[in-house]
């Protein structure tokens, strides 16, 4: 009867010892890069205007099953919208015992204020969904529907396009503002493709939004906040004004003189060397060369019939 007792006894005991509950499996960040210094779960930057960095984060699902993650940013705009923080993707599966690296960028514009600026990232993981489209992936809790890519798409000087992708079918609404206030619009088509137009925005103005998706059941859920920038409204400089046009003044055409045949070239005379003159003599001198000269031709003269004569005489003797 003793050994019933205890053995009774021990079982008991064993019903009542708490059964050790495991851990819920999630995504880890197990690595982190790029610009900036993290702080836990804070990312601090360095700033100045026009300037863009960015982090990468390296995720790992431990786990024996696929898990849905999200991650999302707060603040997403800092120095009145000047600084934007976005990620490359916010909501996606990761399968199990995976990895998968996540994108963080900060953009500052030509107006932002230098400085180090401060973010904080927060991980979200949970079993991935069955497939059945209820939702009920993990005991049977229901879940809000899921919201994928959302994005900016045909800005322009006035107006963009919002468009986004759901886990379900749902209805969609985008809310968004400026410094001066802000809008929401709604699109109660149901569908897992969202597009939603939004307009009358002001030119080269920066606009921060999320979305809202709701399914069937009333249950919500709201992207992380992100920034768009319309399109600078382009100045149109009107023509200058047209002068006047002056009267048609019919143009001649130019006169041209005849061709002037080449004329000869001018006959240079020859040139006649002057002959030499003799310079007269003075007034008032007496010309004594020329009685001397006469003197000299009239003896050679004499001379010569004298001796011509007496040549004649010989001849006759």
């Amino acid at each position: 009867m003793k050994r019933i007792t205890v053995i009774v006894i021990m079982v008991l005991g064993l019903l009542l010892i708490p059964v050790g509950v495991s851990a819920a499996c999630k995504v880890e960040v197990v690595g982190k890069s790029g610009n900036g210094t993290w702080i836990g779960n804070t990312w601090q930057v360095g700033m100045f205007p026009g300037e863009m960095k960015a982090t990468t984060l390296t995720l790992h699902n431990p786990c024996s099953e696929s898990l849905d993650v999200e991650v999302s940013v707060s603040p997403g705009y800092l120095d009145s919208g000047n600084l934007t923080f976005e990620l490359d993707k916010t909501t996606f599966t990761m399968l199990r015992r995976s990895y998968s690296e996540v994108t963080l960028e900060v953009r500052a514009s030509s107006s932002a204020t230098p400085g180090t600026y401060s973010t904080n990232l927060t991980v979200k993981s949970e079993e991935a969904d069955n497939g059945d489209g209820n939702g009920e992936g993990d005991g049977g809790w229901y879940r809000p529907p899921k919201i994928y890519d959302p994005e900016v798409i045909d800005i322009t000087q006035t107006s963009a396009k919002v468009k986004w992708r759901t886990d379900r079918v749902t209805t969609g609404e985008v809310t968004y503002w400026t410094a001066l206030g802000g809008k929401k619009v709604e699109d109660k088509v149901k569908s897992k493709d969202h597009s939603i137009l939004l307009s009358g925005l002001k030119p080269n103005t920066q606009y921060t939004f999320y979305v809202t998706a709701e399914d069937d059941d009333r249950a919500r859920n709201t992207s992380s906040y992100k920034t768009f920038r319309t399109l600078e409204e382009k100045k149109v400089t009107p023509p200058p004004p047209t002068p006047p046009i002056p009267p048609t003044v019919p143009i001649l055409p130019p006169v041209v003189p005849p061709p002037v045949a080449p004329s000869a070239p001018p006959v240079t005379p020859p040139v006649i060397p002057p002959l030499p003159i003799t310079p007269l003599p003075e007034r008032g001198e007496f010309p004594w060369i020329l009685i001397f000269v006469g003197l000299l031709i009239a003896g050679g003269i004499g001379v010569f019939r004298f001796m011509k004569g007496r040549k004649v005489k010989e001849n006759e003797t």
